[in-house]
């Protein structure tokens, strides 16, 4: 395939971009600072504008790096381009409520799908609710035994439409949500998490249960950063 196939290819198919837009009034998870914007000129007084913004790594759609929860792991700018970039998939996992846990049994419904390198789209349908009161708590998030399963599966990255892969709780000896635990088995197996990415501009069809397609999900370079602010988009095949 030459350079205008590959063009042909993208210009002729659904792009849908998965992030997040920055700004100051931007929800957080609730342990993080809300983000500073600060416009330090002007263009009708200065003749040029520029801002300086305050923001948390996990703020907005990002991706975690290994350093987020492993000690010595490769931190956002070691990251191999080759690890963000492939074949991909968002599961139709809209039926799932508030605070409810994926689990293996829901992403064994995929088995066929689901490919080894695969870039695995978790959708509950969750952006919808940006503006409600619990969209920073109150999210479904992947239970243990679904990340095991995603690990057996040798995939290179999962996302999720929820504030943070895990559930949140303000309980740290909540058993029922092992937020490190999660983390950390998805990390240490060198599997990517994607987080609050931007599904409103999914559609499935009438009974559609999954779209293919491909993943681009480039963080900002950030030496010894923990997790990278990104530009993720997918384009339907």
């Amino acid at each position: 395939m030459d350079r205008n196939e590959i063009l042909n290819w993208i210009f002729n198919n659904e792009i849908i971009d998965l992030s997040i837009n920055l700004n100051k009034s931007m929800r957080t998870y609730p342990t993080v600072e809300n983000p500073e914007f600060k416009k330090l000129h002007i263009t009708s007084t200065d003749g040029f504008q520029d801002t300086k913004i305050c923001l948390n790594t996990h703020t907005g759609t990002h991706i975690d790096a290994p350093s987020h929860m492993i000690d010595g792991g490769l931190d956002i700018s070691e990251t191999a381009i080759t690890s963000l970039i492939g074949r991909a998939i968002i599961l139709n996992l809209s039926y799932k409520k508030r605070k409810e846990e994926i689990t293996k049994e829901d992403l064994m419904n995929f088995h066929e799908q689901i490919e080894k390198n695969d870039m695995i789209i978790l959708y509950t349908g969750w952006t919808n609710n940006y503006d409600r009161d619990f969209y920073s708590t109150d999210y479904p998030y992947l239970d243990i035994s679904g990340a095991t399963y995603l690990s057996s599966q040798k995939i290179k990255f999962v996302g999720t439409d929820g504030v943070s892969i895990a559930g949140f709780t303000k309980d740290t000896n909540d058993n029922n949500i092992h937020i490190f635990k999660t983390h950390r088995l998805l990390l240490e197996r060198k599997i990517y998490i994607g987080e609050e990415l931007n599904t409103t501009q999914v559609r499935f069809q009438e009974q559609e249960s999954f779209i293919e397609g491909i993943l681009i999900a480039l963080p900002i370079k950030i030496i010894d950063g923990d997790a990278g602010w990104s530009r993720i988009i997918f384009i339907k095949s």
